[in-house]
């Protein structure tokens, strides 16, 4: 799962045993191309997150595509820390794990403000890695959505019992 390149080679087929003289003895040489069809490539799914701001979660899962020749680091980052936090400030592939998929979650922070939801996006920066494929790599960034639970009103307490005066 290494993406390696297109490969030449060739295979040679050994002398033909044959009564017939035209093709007893003769030998083939048949040259051949491995087509690599390994893409290499940062996969994160989902790209797109909906979550309730009275503290919800929503998860987001990252891969890599092809196995690396070197570890391979994404750093991540909310770029709304008062609305959203995350669980790991990057993820980290090694050669024997790079298909794994490793689980981010986003979480809602809950605020007393009546915004109309916020939108906001966790930045994925370009991946850090000896492996010259996937070092500098930029895979897509996850948008957030919360939504927000909080109204605008006032609240007359007690509801009952209530006397002014005009003086």
């Amino acid at each position: 799962f290494v993406a390696d390149g297109d490969a030449p080679y060739q295979f040679r087929v050994e002398p033909a045993a044959s009564a017939d003289l035209d093709y007893a003895g003769l030998t083939a040489v048949v040259d051949c191309l491995n087509v690599d069809d390994e893409t290499p490539g940062i996969t994160i799914t989902p790209i797109m997150v909906t979550i309730p701001e009275a503290g919800g979660t929503a998860q987001f899962s990252v891969w890599l595509n092809t196995q690396p020749t070197s570890d391979v680091q994404l750093p991540l980052a909310s770029l709304s820390l008062p609305d959203g936090t995350l669980s790991a400030a990057s993820v980290t592939f090694k050669v024997a794990n790079y298909k794994d998929p490793q689980v981010v979650t986003i979480t809602a922070v809950d605020d007393d403000f009546d915004n109309d939801g916020t939108t906001f996006t966790v930045l994925t920066s370009p991946a850090v890695s000896a492996d010259p494929t996937y070092g500098g790599m930029d895979p897509a960034d996850v948008q957030v959505d919360i939504t927000d639970d909080d109204d605008v009103g006032v609240i007359v307490s007690p509801v009952s019992g209530l006397v002014t005066s005009e003086a």
